[in-house]
């Protein structure tokens, strides 16, 4: 608290006290919440009722938290600071005898709404709704505070209903199950009151507050409403025929005829009957803001179509012209690729005339050509033996270069080995063959030699 010098005291609650106190930072004003509670821990401050409602909830009509501070086990809740609540303003237009228009009516209410809206989708009552807890920025915008009695609806064991008497519903003064419809209640009490400048339901005690609402609502039907009737008798209230409601047209003659309708639907006595708070935000009563609203999303959904269709009017031009780019590159590609084409034709043509010119280097003609004779295959045999290396390399210098597919992809591999083992006996043969000549040859020249030794024997023998 050592950066906050406190200037005012602006009220007290069953909870602690509210003050007005300056930043000595920047020198902004703050309300600061002082609570009675004291705290050990950081834990059981976060426990507040009002810290947990207050963390659950994030609307631009509801007061924020801006700081927790703990001190000497002492709690200091900060806030947003607003100079002028709704009771200090539509007292402002009491004192200057003027009546607050019904379009500004509906803003006000409209935006309270909008804030319980939320409450209540997180299920979450209020339970304290007032002027004195509703603020007014100096834009005119709603800001509902004082979460200090809320609580959430699926807790069973309320605590009692400490709101101020005039916004208190029937059956929070019968002592009923509270739900989110005593906002309700409290929300047609403070419409009500900004048209007459002063509250709706004046009671002095909870006995003549019901009989202030009985008197301008009236008294709910017997058959309708029997838990009232019930809830009657237990506490010794009397309600006489004679209380006949006073109609709200009379007690509010500037209002519409939808203001009217709106503030029945609120004010029901049965809490089963009243109206809910989305079904509030869509009545007609608020049909022009509602209308306005409309417009202004339609115009923001129409501008952002718009942007996104000149984003798209421009990617597509930039499309357009990467394509033309591309176009006017074609013809060098083109070119490129038709010498392309001309060099794989080339490569293919050198290649089916290398293939015809050499058959011992395709496989596929070796098998299904006729046999050659046994001198034929001498011969080339030979030639594969003097020079195989150098002709080997030949075809690959030849075709190397053409990147030709593998001998397995050119033939199955069944055919392949086939040949391979053909290629082995035509070897086997042809070496057998040149065996048995190199055989025959030598017996041949032993029967020269013979002969010869035996003719100059006789030759010397004639001698």
């Amino acid at each position: 608290m050592h950066r906050y010098k406190i200037n005012m005291t602006l009220g007290y609650h069953q909870y602690g006290s509210y003050y007005r106190a300056e930043s000595l930072e920047n020198g902004e004003m703050h309300l600061i919440e002082e609570h009675n509670k004291k705290c050990s821990t950081w834990e059981e401050c976060i426990s507040i009722r009002q810290v947990k409602v207050l963390r659950v909830l994030n609307h631009p009509n509801i007061i924020k938290i801006k700081e927790i501070i703990r001190q000497d086990k002492q709690l200091f809740l900060v806030f947003e600071y607003f100079e002028t609540n709704l009771s200090q303003y539509y007292q402002s237009f009491a004192d200057s005898r003027k009546k607050i228009s019904e379009e500004q009516i509906k803003k006000i209410i409209y935006q309270i709404a909008l804030a319980l809206n939320q409450c209540h989708l997180n299920g979450i009552m209020h339970r304290d709704l007032s002027p004195e807890n509703i603020y007014v920025t100096k834009q005119n915008r709603i800001k509902v505070g004082q979460f200090s009695n809320a609580e959430f609806q699926n807790k069973h064991n309320n605590t009692a209903y400490v709101t101020s008497r005039y916004y208190e519903s029937p059956e929070s003064i019968l002592k009923q199950q509270q739900n989110t419809k005593i906002d309700i209640w409290a929300l047609g009490c403070i419409m009500g009151e900004l048209y007459c400048l002063n509250p709706l339901f004046a009671g002095n005690s909870e006995i003549d507050q019901l009989m202030q609402i009985l008197k301008i609502i009236g008294i709910p039907n017997h058959k309708e409403y029997p838990e009232f009737h019930t809830l009657c008798q237990q506490k010794q209230i009397k309600i006489l025929p004679s209380h006949e409601s006073m109609k709200l047209p009379s007690i509010i003659p500037q209002a519409s005829s939808e203001a009217i309708d709106l503030l029945f639907k609120m004010l029901n006595i049965n809490p089963s009957k009243r109206i809910s708070i989305q079904a509030v935000l869509q009545h007609p009563f608020f049909s022009e803001i509602n209308q306005k609203k409309l417009d202004q999303s339609l115009q923001k959904q129409q501008q952002y179509l718009q942007n996104q269709s000149d984003n798209k009017s421009r990617n597509s031009f930039s499309s357009q012209s990467k394509k033309q780019s591309s176009r006017i590159q074609l013809p060098y590609n083109s070119q490129t690729n038709t010498d392309d084409n001309f060099n794989i034709e080339q490569q293919q043509k050198t290649k089916s005339q290398q293939s015809s010119t050499s058959n011992s280097f395709s496989l596929i003609p070796a098998v299904s050509a006729p046999q050659k004779t046994q001198e034929s295959s001498q011969s080339s045999l030979q030639n594969e033996q003097d020079s195989p290396t150098n002709n080997h390399g030949k075809r690959l210098s030849k075709f190397g270069m053409l990147s030709l597919p593998k001998l397995s992809d050119l033939v199955p591999i069944s055919s392949f080995s086939q040949y391979s083992q053909k290629s082995r006996n035509s070897h086997e043969n042809i070496k057998n063959s040149q065996q048995s000549q190199s055989d025959c040859q030598s017996d041949d020249s032993n029967e020269n030699n013979d002969k010869f030794i035996k003719d100059f024997e006789d030759i010397k023998l004639a001698k």
